[in-house]
């Protein structure tokens, strides 16, 4: 490798490599993922809709739950949505997703992926919906 750059540059310590581009970031020296923002601030960004936001984690062993962890325990204790027909109004097709039932009393907010959305963390509290009635069910709720 040395010999290369010597041959090439006729100073072994050159190192013209090109580095790529950097975090848009200011003060952050890592390479760009998407959106001219490394990976970190890239997924803080795709998370809580600024690139800022420090990361906020529950500590591990903690009884809280967030939306995320709400969700994948219903998928766990009851299964695949699939595995349902949609309770939606006069729809017979199989369902897609777990959807919460809103004004629940165990009803907790979370941010997920920028926005703030309720949930909860009772496994109940969850029905099963094709991908149609769910959207028009949460737009309903968020509406009233």
């Amino acid at each position: 490798m040395h010999y290369t750059r010597w041959l090439r540059h006729g100073d072994p310590s050159i190192n013209k490599r090109p580095r790529g581009r950097l975090c848009s970031m200011l003060d952050c020296t890592e390479k760009v993922e998407a959106r001219d923002l490394c990976h970190n601030h890239y997924h803080r960004w795709q998370k809580y809709g600024d690139a800022l936001t420090p990361l906020t984690r529950r500590p591990s062993g903690s009884s809280e739950v967030g939306y995320k962890t709400a969700h994948g325990r219903v998928r766990r204790k009851r299964g695949s949505p699939s595995l349902y027909e949609c309770v939606g109004i006069k729809c017979a097709k199989q369902a897609e997703d777990w959807a919460y039932i809103h004004g629940s009393s165990n009803e907790k907010k979370d941010l997920y992926r920028g926005f703030i959305l309720p949930y909860s963390p009772d496994v109940n509290d969850y029905q099963p919906m094709c991908r149609l009635c769910h959207r028009a069910y949460d737009k309903e709720a968020r509406l009233a």
